[in-house]
């Protein structure tokens, strides 16, 4: 009876030890199995913005590589990152990819309409336009 009871006992400690190692390995390859993951923060996409430079915020996380319209970015220790463009008056297209270790990418379109700024006129202009009474 004593042997049943230490074969039993040991069979559920290696069944534990594996469970405990399973359960490791999991936890460890996580971020492998997930993949990249990208947030943008701002600008909204299909937004409108003034014609001019804005700033293009988001999060990468789990990434080897980013690039905001082709040019390689870098992100801080918690995969925030802020890049500066210039939007024209008129349809804007901003394009956000990220690319993780094993080559897999996601990518975001941001779809913008710039807004001419609308220009005042100064004194000098005002001075010059002739002054029509009836």
């Amino acid at each position: 009876m004593l042997y049943r009871t230490k074969r039993w006992s040991s069979g559920i400690l290696g069944l534990v030890i594996l469970l405990l190692i399973f359960s490791y390995v999991a936890y460890e390859t996580k971020d492998i199995i997930i993949g990249p993951e990208l947030r943008i923060v701002s600008p909204v996409n299909g937004g409108t913005a003034p014609a001019g430079i804005i700033s293009v915020r988001g999060t990468a996380l789990r990434i080897s590589s980013l690039a905001v319209n082709g040019g390689e970015l870098f992100t801080d220790l918690s995969g925030s990152f802020t890049k500066d463009i210039l939007l024209s008056p008129g349809y804007n297209v901003i394009d956000i990819r990220v690319t993780d270790k094993l080559g897999r990418s996601v990518a975001k379109r941001i779809e913008l309409m710039a807004e001419e700024p609308v220009r005042h006129s100064s004194v000098a202009e005002m001075r010059q336009v002739p002054n029509v009474r009836n």
